[in-house]
């Protein structure tokens, strides 16, 4: 790894070198299947989502932020050796939370509240589904029968496997909002990368698949596994991480498919048309940063994406705009019309020391707005009083 040196700037800090990796001998090298996953119909490179697309959304100034220098920011986090020999997925989220996830999230606070970005949820087990699911199994303190239970732990291990290993939120309110932002999924290098796709050509020239078969080999199954994350979720941007690369996605209906969904001259569609066409004909983009791309002390002259940047990156995009829609418009004009806060106008960027702490989840609490069933109640008297007077001169 680079040497142990402060960072200048966000956008150093984010393009610094990641720990080098070695690898250990894998007992299974399997991936995870479900006959409950849907395959987008075509797959297509994502050329817009770059460096060059970086430094023009927010009219240009979300590039600057991340260039300014800053003082006293923290030093990168030191993970263990063991954390740095993947034999196993469990080591390799372990390395990505320790890692990347302290570096992004860092980022990611120095961010808000100006540009709006999402917050990285690092693990499933944060998730308020597990919670329910575990709430919903305590109700009963009988035991079931053998057959409801046997069926209880298919129903489970089933829906386990509609959620993704991690995600994003946002904060509002002084909270956090529930709901997925960016589902993400952790995958062990020694069992998938994305050049895999390609090496067992199984996708044509346009990235349609050139059969139904191939949809089903090992290779696909981590493509099918977050595109039913992002279908779910109805989440546009997702994401697979490994110590290798990130494989960003974005998805929506493929060119022409709405036609499909309308009758005659009417254009209108219910609001579950797009979730049942993206099942069927979807169109997955995508692009694979490497984990080796990192600047070389001249972050300012480095002009590509990297792990961390690319995640900083599309967790600021989720939070302007995930859900997914029938086009998406171009990445440029995110916060075009961005304006910094009146209030920030005059201050400089933060010289206090900054502590790598990880996101906290605070459930939102429920709060119930008071109803008035008159208009008169709880009104100010000199309203009242208005009011009535403006009765009586009707009244004449």
């Amino acid at each position: 790894m680079a040497e142990d040196r402060r960072p200048e700037s966000i956008l150093d800090m984010l393009t610094m070198e990641n720990p080098s990796v070695g690898y250990g001998k894998m007992k299974s090298r399997t991936l995870t299947q479900s006959p409950f996953w849907w395959t987008p119909q075509q797959l297509r490179p994502w050329t817009e989502f770059s460096y060059e697309t970086l430094g023009t959304v927010f009219d240009g100034r979300l590039l600057e932020f991340a260039q300014e220098k800053r003082r006293q920011l923290p030093c990168h986090p030191h993970p263990h050796p063991r954390y740095c020999k993947v034999a196993k997925e469990a080591v390799t989220r372990d390395l990505i939370m320790k890692w990347n996830h302290t570096i992004v999230s860092t980022a990611l606070e120095l961010t808000d509240p100006e540009f709006s970005p999402t917050f990285w949820v690092g693990d499933v087990s944060d998730s308020e589904t597990d919670k329910d699911d575990q709430g919903n199994n305590q109700d009963d303190d009988r035991p079931p029968k053998k057959k409801l239970q046997k069926t209880m732990a298919k129903k489970k291990k089933e829906k386990k496997w509609l959620f993704p290993d991690g995600g994003a939120e946002v904060e509002k309110g002084g909270g956090t909002s529930r709901g997925e932002r960016l589902p993400k999924d952790y995958k062990a290098a020694l069992k998938w990368h994305s050049q895999m796709v390609f090496e067992d050509d199984l996708l044509d020239e346009d990235g349609m698949w050139k059969k139904s078969s191939s949809k089903l080999r090992m290779a696909a199954r981590p493509i099918r596994q977050v595109y039913t994350y992002c279908v779910n979720t109805q989440c546009r941007y997702g994401c697979i991480l490994t110590t290798e690369e990130i494989f960003i996605v974005r998805i929506g209906p493929r060119i022409g498919a709405k036609r499909h969904l309308t009758t005659g001259n009417t254009t209108q569609t219910e609001p579950g048309d797009l979730k049942k066409l993206l099942k069927k004909n979807g169109l997955m983009e995508y692009i694979s940063i490497p984990w080796g791309n990192h600047n070389n002390g001249d972050c300012l002259n480095y002009k590509q994406l990297t792990i961390n940047l690319a995640t900083w990156f599309i967790h600021i995009l989720a939070g302007n705009n995930h859900e997914i829609d029938w086009w998406h418009p171009a990445l440029r004009l995110t916060g075009s019309t961005w304006k910094r806060p009146v209030a920030d106008m005059s201050q400089e960027p933060s010289s206090r020391p900054i502590k790598y702490l990880p996101k906290k989840r605070r459930r939102e609490e429920d709060t119930e707005e008071t109803i008035y069933h008159s208009f008169l109640q709880h009104q100010p008297l000199v309203m009242k009083v208005c009011v009535f007077q403006q009765l009586y001169v009707n009244n004449l």
